[in-house]
């Protein structure tokens, strides 16, 4: 028997008694019980719903269930900001000054090289192979184009090797979440976003650059993580911010290349880590 509803046919007291209530018989007699519970909880009266479950044939359990109490929120006292790149995954700096480096998923580029040699091989495999007929239960028939044996037994392989991939990509991501938050409070992160557009290193490496970034789908994790831990995550617009001095807020003109991992202000001399 299970009571969904705060006090609504059943009721407990704080010494341990349970009332509980069952209708009505056929003379419109009302049928209820009144028992006292063998050890009950200090906190029984303030129970939510009640469900009784019966094991064995004389031996009766009653499941009572509690809204959770919230705990008083914490100062956020732990932050850190992830500037996030395409040489690595991040470079990382907490609110005491300690820096880290976030490197990216081992193996990653090797397994996108795998991926695109499979397709190449798959895709000069002969799509159309055989015309084939196909006859439903209605009667009717119907045909479409069946393809190689060799093009299907590469396309099974690159799904697998793909999904093998999604499967590690998902893991290296909610494992760096999880980690992140057991050591801090606060987790900043740039909204870079690697552009769909032409880098000057020809077309593989702008598919290359699209296809390992996960900077993207990470930010969705940080926010879930950080709603699941009781946490905070913050994106933050990063936009000028390689060029600009934190001492002076001297920004250089032009910006920075992407090759010059140092530089020094022309204002204040003060020397500057790019990431």
């Amino acid at each position: 028997i299970e009571y969904d509803e705060p006090r609504k046919g059943w009721n407990v007291s704080e010494f341990g008694w349970l009332k509980l209530t069952f209708g009505t018989d056929r003379d419109g007699k009302r049928l209820s019980l009144r028992v006292r519970m063998v050890r009950p909880p200090k906190h029984i009266a303030q129970a939510r719903t009640c469900r009784i479950i019966r094991e064995g044939k004389d031996r009766y359990y009653a499941v009572f269930t509690f809204k959770k109490q919230k705990k008083a929120q914490q100062p956020f006292t732990r932050a850190v900001y992830i500037d996030p790149n395409q040489k690595n995954f991040g470079y990382a700096l907490d609110a005491e000054g300690k820096a880290f480096e976030i490197q990216n998923l081992q193996r990653l580029r090797e397994m996108e090289c795998t991926l695109d040699a499979l397709k190449a091989k798959r895709d000069k495999c002969v799509r159309k192979s055989l015309w084939v007929d196909v006859v439903h239960r209605d009667g009717t028939k119907s045909t479409h184009w069946r393809p190689s044996r060799k093009w299907t037994r590469l396309n099974q392989a690159l799904a697998r090797l793909e999904l093998k991939v999604r499967d590690q990509r998902k893991h290296f991501q909610f494992s760096l979440a999880n980690q992140l938050f057991r050591l801090y409070d606060v987790v900043g992160i740039g909204n870079y976003v690697p552009k769909n557009a032409d880098h000057g290193k020809g077309r593989k490496y702008n598919r290359a650059v699209r296809n390992r970034s996960m900077h993207g789908s990470f930010k969705d994790t940080l926010q879930w993580m950080a709603t699941r831990s009781g946490r905070r995550a913050v994106v933050l617009d990063e936009t000028g911010t390689t060029r600009t001095c934190h001492v002076c807020n001297h920004v250089v003109e032009g910006g920075i290349h992407p090759s010059i991992r140092e530089w020094d202000c022309p204002g204040c001399r003060t020397h500057h880590l790019r990431d």
